[in-house]
């Protein structure tokens, strides 16, 4: 499971920090837009890979409930760093 979320990590972490950027009303879709994808590539790629080993389906779905609840926690702690320097920065002035 380190692999799948070395991978959500990568391809959440990069785009979200330039769409952290431009702070505007189409933040969150534009967001969700490109978690969207992300999240399903590496979750079909999670279930392929251990359902080719003939693992429990229940298992399988445990794993994958882990997989999106870490994509989401990393998602909410980039938006949080943002919000923290956004903070910083406005005490600082």
């Amino acid at each position: 499971m380190p692999l799948y979320e070395e991978k959500l990590n990568k391809a959440l972490s990069e785009p979200r920090q330039s769409l952290l950027k431009v702070a505007n009303d189409e933040i969150w879709p534009a967001i969700r837009r490109h978690f969207q994808p992300e999240r399903m590539t590496t979750l079909v790629g999670f279930t392929s890979t251990f359902s080719s080993f003939g693992i429990d389906q229940t298992i399988v779905e445990t794993f994958v409930a882990k997989l999106e609840s870490y994509a989401i926690r990393i998602v909410e702690s980039k938006a949080r760093e943002k919000v923290g320097r956004v903070l910083m920065n406005m005490n600082d002035t």
